[in-house]
Formats: C-alpha cells, sequence, structure tokens
C-alpha cells in the first residue's frame, strides 16, 4: 500500500527493491532520492528475446520455452516476445513447437505448471490475445481457446503488428509473439 511504501522509503534502509507498475517506480525513486536511499526497480516491460541467423536455434528455442511459459509466464524476467531472423525463423519455429510439445498448464501431477495466481491476469492474457488475432497475428500455436481459467496452455503468436498489445504491454501468461525480421538490425 502507498503509505507503507513510502514509510519504507524514509525509514533510512540501505538499499530498496521494487517489483511493479512503472508509475509506483516513480514514486519511489522520488521518494528515496530525498534521503538519496539507492532503489532497485523492475517496472515491468516486454522481455524480448533475439534470435540471430547464426543462433543455435534449438537452444534458443529452449530458452523461449522455459522463458516464456515456465512458471504459467508470471515471471518478471521472462520471455515475452522474440524477434527471429528470417533465414532461421523456420527451425527456430519447428524447434520451439517440439519444446512446447505436450507442456500444459493444470493441477495434474505431471503438469508443466501450474494456474494463474491472480484471476484478473486471465483476462489481461485474453485481451491480449485477442487483440492480436484482430490485428493480423496468427496463432502458431494455441490461442483463446488455451485459456481456461485458472489455467493458461502456452500460446504462440506470429508476426503480430507491433503496436498490438500484446507487444507493447507486459502480459505476464503463457504466451510469446514470435515477429520475423529480415535482420539483427531490424
Amino acid at each position: 500500500y502507498g503509505e507503507t511504501g513510502a514509510a519504507l522509503c524514509r525509514a533510512g534502509v540501505d538499499k530498496i527493491a521494487f517489483t511493479g507498475s512503472t508509475a509506483t517506480g516513480k514514486k519511489i525513486m522520488a521518494t528515496c532520492a530525498e534521503r538519496l536511499t539507492p532503489v532497485l526497480l523492475e517496472c515491468g516491460g516486454k522481455d524480448a528475446l533475439v534470435v540471430a541467423e547464426d543462433a543455435d536455434v534449438v537452444a534458443a528455442a529452449k530458452a523461449a520455452a522455459w522463458g516464456g511459459v515456465g512458471n504459467s509466464g508470471q515471471t518478471c524476467v521472462g520471455v515475452e516476445r522474440v524477434y527471429v531472423v528470417e533465414s532461421v525463423r523456420q527451425r527456430f519455429l519447428d524447434a520451439l513447437r517440439s519444446e512446447l510439445s505436450g507442456v500444459s498448464g493444470s493441477s495434474a501431477p505431471d503438469a508443466a505448471y501450474g494456474p494463474m495466481t491472480m484471476p484478473g491476469q486471465v483476462d489481461v492474457v485474453r485481451r491480449h490475445v485477442a487483440d492480436a488475432l484482430e490485428h493480423g497475428g496468427t496463432p502458431l500455436l494455441g490461442g483463446l481457446d488455451s485459456i481456461r481459467a485458472p489455467y493458461i496452455d502456452p500460446i504462440v503468436l506470429g508476426d503480430t503488428d507491433e503496436s498490438s498489445a500484446a507487444v507493447q504491454e507486459e502480459t505476464f501468461g503463457p504466451t510469446l509473439t514470435v515477429r520475423t525480421v529480415r535482420d539483427v538490425d531490424e
């Protein structure tokens, strides 16, 4: 809560670490600046993975799968979007599909991961996936039918428009967008 956070920022601690929204992070930074208290802020993001033409595409696919759907995609430093150079795109997608084959979220003992921890986050994932599909994204794995609250199976969306919510906003669910680029510079 705001009052508790402000009191902590003024308490004379050696350092503040915060994970949350950019708006709250700015308030924390401003309050900590009054006493020159060092801060470490993780204020959301879209955690990109770049797959270059000389990449080990199998290792990149493993990293994308683990980073994208581990812990139901609810990891602050996970992977949410992938930019893959056109010349290795198909090999990467084949390897990614292979990595995610049979992976699902459920309460079963052999489930790869569990439920979404906050019920409202399921709605965020649904909104992002629907928006991506409405704006030309291609379902490469899963889709809206992968969402069965409180569980969401892996969703991989191809060439989603850069202006879509799935690319611009933190999704915090087991979803990946994979965008094809000509080269690493792009």
